[in-house]
């Protein structure tokens, strides 16, 4: 008996932040400063046949990659210390942003957006995450278990 198949989809992006940091010890990423950050979004699903019969019926897609472009993009060039980010006084690390591309992303895989209203909806089992690299050997992943 073969082992279950399973679709795998990875989509990066590269982002320009900036933010500071609150943290109980003295550290220079208290003071603005900025980051170009690479963002790995990472989707999986078991296959239900061996010709792919859990895929969206209407799109035969896992997802739009618009779709996850729009959550992501939003990030792009912009100071999360502003509260439409990170409000209510989360500090904007690379860890709360994975968590919260993470949490946009599996809204809208149950409400859909204007841009794209089917992404996986129909997919309840479709696990994802969300890896944040701040610099070469320093990332950071938040998601469902692979």
């Amino acid at each position: 008996m073969s082992a279950p198949r399973e679709y795998r989809l990875r989509k990066e992006f590269q982002i320009a932040i900036a933010h500071c940091l609150r943290l109980p010890y003295r550290s220079p990423c208290e003071r603005a400063h900025g980051h170009n950050l690479r963002i790995i979004v990472e989707l999986r699903h078991q296959a239900e046949t061996p010709t792919g019969g859990c895929l969206d019926p209407e799109t035969d897609m896992l997802v739009d990659f618009h779709a996850l472009k729009s959550v992501v993009m939003r990030f792009d060039h912009q100071d999360l210390n502003c509260p439409e980010f990170f409000g209510g006084g989360i500090n904007p690390t690379c860890e709360r942003l994975a968590q919260v591309i993470y949490l946009e992303i599996r809204e809208i895989r149950t409400q859909g957006t204007a841009e794209s209203p089917r992404l996986i909806d129909r997919l309840p089992d479709v696990r994802i995450r969300v890896s944040v690299q701040e610099s070469e050997g320093a990332e950071v992943s938040y998601g469902d278990p692979f």
